[in-house]
């Protein structure tokens, strides 16, 4: 999720694209506490997925590309997610166990960020060749078509709401960072936008994500996770030294995954929805992992 920063260049470094993937929002549907999937930074930026009690990793790409941001599926069995293996950032989609690799987009442009609909016919995701906008990619046909493009504003991390009839994005004013972002609500064929947050903090807001209810939104704002309804009523779920960002709602809505960055270590953690019992889940690994998102499985 950015968040923290916005994909301008595709000759970008590693370690400044890591840093805009890092905060990668995702939508999160009802269900059984399934794995959490995320993206690792080592030397080559790979998708692993890992029990919600840290045991069972798995790496579920390979290639030499930069593959991060993923997203589950409502049915928990396809992980939608971005990659430069093409030569330029596109969404892809495979299984949830890493077969089944297939390109979703074919925009030769910026494509990141991906949030699969609830009824997985369509992708939404950010288009950030120039300026940042909201694009959809219909999945039997192909076609890609434009969502929400403000001209005078940078719209980017998209996530459907667990109904499918909304989506929930950043907002920043144009100009090429996310300084100054709210989050904004629109249908979700991109009609009735409008403003949920008024966060004055500079670091935030970043990283919407739905509670399964589609009644509250988590994000990361100074460091901190927070909730809001749409009203934007808001509530502080977290409040130590470190730095934590890129919720993710657990499926059956009790708890939240996030990363927690320290001067030592970036690292998946899950508290309770209340903000007590904050603890790792997945190993630390060298070069820290990326923003996660919770696969629902089974009946809730």
């Amino acid at each position: 999720m950015r968040r923290g920063l916005i994909i301008v260049s595709l000759a970008a470094t590693v370690a400044a694209v890591a840093a805009a993937f890092a905060g990668a929002s995702q939508s999160t549907y009802p269900g059984g506490r399934g794995r959490l999937a995320f993206a690792v930074n080592r030397a080559n930026v790979d998708i692993y997925s890992v029990l919600p009690n840290g045991g069972g990793m798995q790496r579920l790409t390979t290639e030499r590309a930069f593959d991060a941001c993923p997203s589950w599926s409502r049915d928990g069995k396809t992980i939608a997610y971005c990659s430069d293996a093409s030569g330029a950032f596109e969404v892809w989609t495979m299984r949830a166990d890493g077969s089944g690799k297939h390109r979703e987009t074919n925009l030769d442009s910026n494509a990141t960020f991906p949030d699969l609909s609830p009824d997985g016919t369509r992708i939404v995701f950010s288009d950030c060749a120039r300026t940042c906008r909201l694009m959809v990619v219909d999945r039997a046909t192909g076609k890609e078509s434009v969502l929400v493009d403000d001209k005078a504003a940078e719209d980017t991390d998209p996530v459907w709401s667990p109904n499918g009839r909304l989506i929930a994005f950043l907002r920043a004013p144009k100009g090429g960072s996310l300084r100054g972002a709210q989050i904004y609500i629109a249908r979700a064929d991109g009609s009735r936008v409008r403003q949920v947050t008024k966060d004055r903090h500079p670091k935030g807001p970043f990283g919407p994500d739905w509670r399964p209810d589609g009644a509250v939104l988590a994000y990361a704002s100074g460091g901190d996770i927070w909730t809001a309804d749409l009203r934007g009523r808001t509530r502080r779920v977290t409040s130590d030294k470190a730095s934590e960002f890129a919720p993710a709602w657990s499926p059956d809505g009790s708890q939240l995954a996030y990363i927690r960055r320290t001067a030592a270590v970036r690292q998946i953690y899950a508290v309770r929805a209340n903000g007590s019992g904050a603890r790792p889940v997945a190993p630390a690994i060298r070069g820290g992992h990326l923003a996660p998102s919770w696969q629902p499985v089974g009946p809730r």
